[in-house]
């Protein structure tokens, strides 16, 4: 069994009126109860705990611009630009004696800066208000650990959609890795 309760608090961060920034910190505690079961044997203490923090700083800003249009499905179109940079920071917590059944439990460490922008489209058409046409999104992180100096950038993330009707959609995801060169 497994009880996994990870809080955050997040909260905006006065800085500019054009630059939007936030902080965000959070507490996990994970505790299990490891029951035998037939041949199945555990080495360890029948109840475990983890605890561990993290910590989020970002900063970023929006650009928009509405583009008319002479469609009749569409009259106009909502482009938001969105440049940021985030920093991620995740201490290194031994988890050698933790029972292993999905993602939740090995939770890697981090001290890393991402940086990207993101595209957002709305579509307008007449009286009805916008409504989400797509994005383009695109992101990569530099890591500060040692264990990943030799190649610290991570693998460039490229992420499309596209909704060009109500209820369809069309969607990209791809990694470009920087060092040998391949989607």
């Amino acid at each position: 069994h497994r009880f996994d309760l990870y809080p955050t608090l997040s909260a905006p961060l006065p800085i500019s009126p054009y630059l939007e920034s936030r902080a965000e910190i959070g507490v996990r505690d994970t505790y299990y109860i490891v029951q035998e079961y037939g041949d199945a044997q555990w080495d360890e203490s029948d109840s475990q705990n983890r605890l561990l923090f993290d910590f989020k700083a970002e900063l970023g800003t929006t650009l928009m611009r509405t583009f008319a249009m002479s469609g009749e499905s569409m009259t106009g179109l909502n482009h938001q630009v969105r440049p940021f940079v985030e920093y991620d920071f995740l201490p290194e917590v031994d988890q050698q004696d933790l029972p292993q059944f999905d993602s939740v439990d090995t939770v890697d460490e981090k001290n890393q800066l991402a940086y990207g922008i993101d595209n957002f489209f709305d579509a307008l058409s007449g009286d009805i208000t916008d409504r989400e046409y797509g994005w383009f999104k695109i992101t990569q992180s530099y890591s500060f650990l040692e264990d990943q100096s030799d190649e610290p950038f991570s693998d460039v993330n490229l992420d499309l959609k596209w909704i060009p009707v109500q209820f369809l959609e069309f969607w990209y995801k791809t990694d470009y890795d920087v060092y040998d060169n391949i989607f």
